[in-house]
C-alpha cells in the first residue's frame, strides 16, 4: 500500500500532464515517485529565451508538510542560483516555515520558470551575475549563451549517446606467446657473459661428465680419495713459491682449496688428467698408476710424501665440499 506522499505526487503528476505547461517537462525516475527529473525552458521575450535547464527534485515521505530539495544539473549564471550547489533561491523552498501545504509540483515548477526569467537583484546568491546584469545586460546575454551552449555532436545533434559504455574501447586479450616475445625483447634480466659456464663449450665435456658420474657410482670410495688428492695438489701448485706449507698456515687458510669450477677454468690440463684417470678406472682399476702419469710437471718423490702426509691432516668435510 502506497503512502500519503506517493498519492499526492501521483495526483500532481496527473495534473501536470493535464495542464501541459509550455517549456516545462517532468517525470519520476523512481518507483516511489520521490526522485524527479525536470527540464525548464526560459520564458519568451526574456534573456533566457531558448535556453533549457535540467533539474532534480527530491521529495520525502513528509511531503506535502515539508518542501522538496531542488537542484540545477546545468547551473545557470543567475543571480538567484547558487553557483556551487545549484540550489535556487526561492523563499518557500529555503525556509520550511514559509512552505504551504497548498503548494503542488506544478506551482514549484512554475515558480522556478518565473525566477529564471525575472531575477531578483536584492540579496543575490551569485554576486558576479547580479553585478554584470545591472552594469551591462548585453554582456550578460553573451555570457549566458557561452555558459549554456549545448554540446554539439559530429552529426550536429545535441543528444548524448544512450549507452556511454559503447564509447569505451574493449580490452583485448593477449596470448602468452605474444606476451613472452614482447617481454623477451624488453627484459633486462638477461645473463651476462660473466655468469655463463665456459665448460659447456669444451668438446665432449658433457659426455665425459656422465661417464665420470657412472664410474663414480661404481668406485665411489676410490674416486673420492683420488679426487681429493688432485684438488690438494692443484691448490699447492697455485700457491706462491715464497709461502711455506706449514701445518699452522694450512689450518688458518682453508680457503686455498679451489672449487671444481676454478680447477676446470684455470687448468685445462687437469681435465685431461681426470679423463685419463677415469679411462684407467674403466679397465677395472687394475693398476695403481700415479695420478700424475700424464702430467708434464711430475712432482718429485719428496713432494709426493709431503703431499700424502698433508692430505691426512685435512678435514674430510672440507675436501668433499
Amino acid at each position: 500500500m502506497h503512502g500519503r506522499a506517493y498519492l499526492l505526487l501521483h495526483r500532481d503528476f496527473c495534473d501536470l500532464k493535464e495542464n501541459n505547461y509550455k517549456g516545462i517537462t517532468a517525470k519520476p525516475v523512481s518507483e516511489d515517485m520521490m526522485e524527479w527529473e525536470v527540464e525548464i525552458e526560459g520564458l519568451q521575450n526574456s534573456v533566457w529565451q531558448g535556453l533549457v535547464f535540467q533539474l532534480t527534485i527530491h521529495f520525502t515521505s513528509e511531503y506535502n508538510y515539508a518542501p522538496p530539495v531542488v537542484k540545477f544539473i546545468t547551473i545557470p549564471f543567475h543571480p538567484n542560483v547558487d553557483p556551487h550547489t545549484g540550489q535556487p533561491c526561492i523563499d518557500f523552498l529555503d525556509n520550511p516555515e514559509k512552505w504551504n501545504t497548498n503548494y503542488t509540483l506544478s506551482s514549484i515548477l512554475l515558480a522556478l520558470q518565473v525566477m529564471l526569467s525575472n531575477p531578483v537583484l536584492e540579496n543575490p546568491v551569485n554576486l558576479e551575475a547580479a553585478r554584470i546584469l545591472v552594469k551591462d545586460e548585453s554582456l550578460y546575454r553573451t555570457i549566458l549563451r557561452l555558459f549554456n551552449r549545448p554540446l554539439q555532436m559530429k552529426d550536429d545533434s545535441q543528444e548524448l549517446p544512450k549507452d556511454p559504455r559503447k564509447c569505451i574501447r574493449p580490452i583485448k586479450t593477449t596470448s602468452f606467446s605474444d606476451y613472452y616475445q614482447t617481454w623477451s625483447r624488453i627484459a633486462t634480466s638477461k645473463a651476462t657473459e660473466y655468469y655463463r659456464t665456459p665448460l659447456l663449450k669444451v668438446p665432449n665435456f658433457i659426455g665425459q661428465y656422465y661417464k665420470w658420474k657412472k664410474m663414480d657410482l661404481q668406485h665411489q670410495k676410490e674416486w673420492n680419495l683420488k679426487y681429493s688428492v688432485i684438488k690438494c695438489w692443484l691448490a699447492r701448485k697455485r700457491m706462491p713459491h715464497e709461502v711455506t706449507h706449514s701445518m699452522e698456515e694450512i689450518k688458518l687458510c682453508p680457503t686455498l682449496i679451489p672449487t671444481t669450477d676454478e680447477i676446470f677454468l684455470e687448468s685445462p690440463t687437469a681435465i685431461n688428467s681426470i679423463t685419463d684417470i677415469y679411462e684407467t678406472e674403466e679397465e677395472g682399476w687394475k693398476s695403481d698408476t700415479s695420478l700424475y702419469e700424464n702430467d708434464t710437471d711430475e712432482p718429485r718423490e719428496e713432494e709426493v710424501e709431503d703431499l700424502i702426509s698433508w692430505t691426512n691432516t685435512l678435514n674430510t668435510n672440507t675436501s668433499e665440499d
